[in-house]
C-alpha cells in the first residue's frame, strides 16, 4: 500500500491530541546530546503532525522503515509510521539538533533505572559515563538532571562517539567539543554531516550544538 499523502496525512489526525515540541529553547547549551527532547508512540498506519520551531530546516529518520519524517511547508513534522519498531527522527536548525524518540506500531523502549552509587550523582567520570549514558538513552529530557562533566568524563564520551563513526563507516569524520558545541570536521557534504551527527547522538550527553 503507498503511504498517505501529507494532506491526507492531516486530515486524519484532526481533532487528535498533538504533543508541541515548538517550544524547545534554542538558548546557549552545553554541547552533547541524549536524551532525547520527546518520546511518541504512534500507532500502526497512523500518520501524526507535530508543530515545531520554525528554525529547523531539515527532518530525518534514522529508520525509514520504521517511520518517515518530514517538514510539510507549513513548517509542522510530519511522521508516517511504516512498519514495527523504535527509531528517532532528528530534527537540524544551523547550529541545534533535538532528537525525538518514536516507537511505530509497538511500546517505547523501558527507562533503564537511576545510576547507584559511586554514580548516584550526575556528575560524569569516566567510571559513570556509561551508566549515565544507559539511563538518559530514553529517558525524556524534561526528567533528566542536569549534568556535570569532569575532563576526563568528555573524554570517555567522545571516544565512544569516534567508535560509533568508525562502525558507521565514516571514520574519514573527526570530532571535538568546544564551549560552544560539537565541532566536525571531513564530512563530505551537508547530508554526511548531518548523517555523522545521528550517528554520534546516543554517545554524547546533554543537548546538541554545533559549533560552526
Amino acid at each position: 500500500m503507498n503511504p498517505p499523502r501529507a494532506g491526507s496525512a492531516r486530515r486524519q489526525i484532526v481533532g487528535t491530541p498533538i504533543i508541541a515540541i515548538a517550544c524547545i529553547s534554542l538558548a546557549a547549551l552545553p554541547a552533547r546530546a541524549a536524551p532525547p527532547d520527546a518520546r511518541l508512540e504512534l500507532p500502526a498506519g497512523k500518520p501524526r503532525i507535530e508543530r515545531v520551531d520554525p528554525s529547523f530546516s531539515v527532518a530525518e529518520s534514522d529508520d525509514e522503515s520504521i517511520v518517515h519524517a518530514e517538514l510539510l511547508p507549513s513548517g509542522e513534522l510530519l511522521l508516517e509510521p511504516r512498519g514495527a519498531g523504535t527509531t528517532r527522527v532528528f530534527l537540524f536548525a544551523p547550529r541545534l539538533v533535538r532528537a525525538i524518540e518514536v516507537a511505530a506500531a509497538s511500546p517505547l523502549p523501558a527507562i533503564d533505572p537511576a545510576p547507584a552509587a559511586p554514580c548516584a550523582k550526575a556528575h560524569i567520570t569516566p567510571a559513570c559515563y556509561a551508566p549515565w549514558r544507559k539511563r538518559l538513552l530514553h529517558l525524556p529530557a524534561a526528567d533528566a538532571p542536569a549534568l556535570e562533566f569532569e575532563l576526563e568524563g568528555q573524554q570517555e564520551s567522545l571516544k565512544a562517539a569516534g567508535a560509533l563513526l568508525v562502525q558507521a563507516g565514516l571514520g574519514g569524520v573527526t570530532l571535538r567539543l568546544s564551549p560552544f558545541g560539537v565541532k566536525l570536521a571531513g564530512a563530505k557534504d551537508a547530508a554526511e554531516e548531518r548523517r555523522a551527527l545521528r550517528t554520534i547522538w546516543p554517545a554524547l550527553l546533554g543537548p546538541l550544538r554545533i559549533d560552526r
